[in-house]
């Protein structure tokens, strides 16, 4: 073969690796804000359902129908201590199961879950794919001083909290939590 030619093809093959490597340094840089859009999109998608779930259980826990079918339960039978002045000053909140009018559960306290295509789901199957747990619960608001505690105010709360399985949460969670107190509940229990 001709040294010139030799000397040609060692050029022309030299361009293509480069204009090869232009192409896949193009193509990587035109996916890789696609790919983060999405991401963005999915994590947008869950703490939107993840909202709107939670606000969902904080309107069941404003109703007052639901709220005295709630207490009235045997599964709540802790939080009658309202009733009968026997709560004690304490800062842990314990789990409260809320129904809806027809007595069909709404939460066992935190059953219920937000999956990855932001559906619910049930957490206390140990699901992976929920990925929240929304946790309902209630703590007496009695005087810290050890006098006796008639008729407090209850607080109750909703957590939104990452499941098990989450190492690295995609979301802030923080603002979607609520508190609500409820003075004279013991007028609900019956």
């Amino acid at each position: 073969m001709d040294p010139m030619n030799q000397r040609g093809s060692g050029y022309l093959l030299m361009l293509i690796s480069i204009m090869s490597i232009g192409l896949i340094t193009y193509l990587i840089n035109l996916v890789t804000p696609m790919l983060k859009y999405k991401e963005q999109i999915a994590r947008d998608v869950l703490r939107d359902q993840v909202e709107l779930v939670m606000m969902n259980l904080q309107a069941n826990v404003e109703n007052t129908q639901v709220l005295e079918a709630s207490v009235n339960l045997t599964e709540n039978q802790a939080i009658r201590c309202v009733a009968n002045a026997t709560c004690t000053a304490t800062e842990q909140f314990l789990p409260l199961r809320l129904v809806n009018l027809e007595k069909a559960v709404i939460s066992d306290g935190d059953s219920v879950g937000v999956d990855s295509q932001g559906q619910t789901c049930n957490v206390n199957l140990a699901n992976p794919l929920c990925l929240v747990v929304l946790k309902i619960s209630w703590r007496p608001l009695c005087p810290q001083d050890g006098s006796p505690c008639v008729n407090p105010s209850v607080e109750i709360q909703g957590r939104a909290e990452f499941s098990q399985f989450i190492l690295a949460p995609p979301i802030n969670l923080q603002k979607i939590n609520f508190k609500r107190t409820v003075s004279n509940l013991s007028l609900l229990i019956k």
